[in-house]
């Protein structure tokens, strides 16, 4: 019953790990109830949690060491809630929408960092394999019912949208109840005694720069989806925000399926997931952008949600393998700052190249998200990246023959 608990806590904490892209079903209502500024100022409402998030990413990494995980994650889900829900209440500019949408990035970072270690603490071997996917599909689930929630408020209005936070309340109960008060820091104490002689820079590898790079890749290209679904929605006249928000809802079924049946794909094709990551993104652009209606749209999301899932699963359990056990907390944060500067920067690049092409539209926009996925994904086969990768699994301790996430 004791780890039943635990693993009720943990997938609760789970399911605001995307809570940062509630509001991408309205940004096409935040970008008309704002006509003077710009798309990319207003996509940074999205963009934004991805920098703030870099925050969280190194903090946590130290707070770790002398804060119980717990209380780092229930602050992260208390947060969430109170400015989630503050634009409901202040809402006078796009920079106020900016600014609480880079505090709800910290704090969800505090959760999405201290997650993977909860899941170390208390789950080993096969175990922690079955656990990490289970989270991956749970945070796919909690992002599917609070961007459904945000899209049927914003019929009402965008502010009323911003009441979808109220989610991460319930969250916060359900991890106060659940999640362990006891002190768990001993084990850790004894294995960072045991492991003080590993240097810091035994973390910067070619391999860990490059698994950063692709994370950086990614982020830049799966936000492309984020911040341009509504508006080519919108623009195509194929449906309004609450459209957005039931087919948000539907990338993240596709995360949740793809969650559960990770396992059974690396066991099939562990060599060529993170290839296929990109490979199965750009095609979804491809299918959306030629959509003549909503069925293909459908499509494309579901398609669009099981490659985000595989980066997820794949991205951070491919970092255990390629540092020590003792680094894997600041690897990690390695991965996400990666990650959350390619999310930042994705309006920037991709709206320049955009103007650059003569074309500004979100269809624009995903072609060229498109076409970026398909290089990258060319490029992490010719490479062999996955396959170098996990020839370090049993030199870094790791279950041989456990299916990686």
């Amino acid at each position: 019953m004791g780890k039943i608990r635990i693993q009720i806590g943990i997938y609760a904490l789970s399911m605001l790990a995307m809570a940062s892209l509630v509001v991408s079903p309205i940004i096409g209502l935040i970008t008309q109830a704002f006509p003077g500024s710009s798309i990319s100022s207003v996509q940074m409402i999205i963009s934004v949690s991805n920098l703030t998030g870099l925050v969280a990413a190194f903090v946590v990494g130290k707070l770790a060491t002398s804060i119980p995980k717990r209380t780092l994650g229930l602050f992260g889900a208390a947060g969430t809630f109170i400015f989630g829900v503050a634009p409901y209440f202040f809402h006078e500019s796009v920079l106020v929408l900016v600014v609480f949408s880079g505090l709800v990035g910290v704090t969800v970072g505090f959760m999405t960092n201290v997650i993977p270690a909860l899941i170390a603490d208390y789950f080993d071997g096969n175990e922690r394999q079955a656990v990490m996917g289970r989270y991956v599909a749970a945070s796919s689930i909690g992002a599917m019912v609070m961007q459904y929630l945000s899209g049927a408020l914003g019929t009402i209005n965008y502010p009323t949208a911003y009441l979808a936070y109220t989610f991460a309340g319930i969250v916060f109960v359900i991890a106060l109840i659940c999640l362990p008060k006891i002190d768990e820091t001993l084990q850790r104490s004894q294995q960072r005694t045991d492991d003080q002689h590993v240097s810091l820079s035994q973390v910067f590898n070619g391999r860990v720069v490059a698994l950063m790079l692709i994370g950086f890749s990614f982020m830049v290209v799966n936000n492309v989806w984020n911040n341009n679904l509504s508006l080519f929605l919108s623009q195509e006249q194929l449906g309004n925000s609450n459209t957005a928000g039931i087919i948000s809802m539907l990338v993240q079924i596709g995360g949740l399926i793809s969650g559960l049946v990770m396992g059974q794909l690396a066991k099939l094709a562990r060599n060529y997931l993170l290839g296929g990551a990109f490979l199965l993104t750009g095609i979804s652009f491809l299918l959306l952008v030629f959509s003549s209606n909503l069925t293909l749209v459908v499509l494309a999301a579901f398609i669009d949600g099981f490659a985000m899932s595989m980066y997820f699963a794949q991205g951070p359990f491919m970092m255990t393998l390629l540092v020590p056990g003792v680094l894997i907390p600041m690897g990690s944060a390695l991965l996400n700052a990666a990650g959350g500067v390619g999310g930042f920067a994705q309006p920037l690049l991709i709206n320049s190249l955009s103007h650059a092409l003569g074309n500004t539209t979100a269809k624009s926009a995903l072609l060229i998200g498109a076409a970026l996925s398909f290089v990258i994904a060319i490029i992490v086969y010719l490479t062999r990246f996955q396959r170098k990768c996990l020839s370090n699994e049993t030199a870094n301790g790791t279950v041989a023959n456990s299916s990686a996430q």
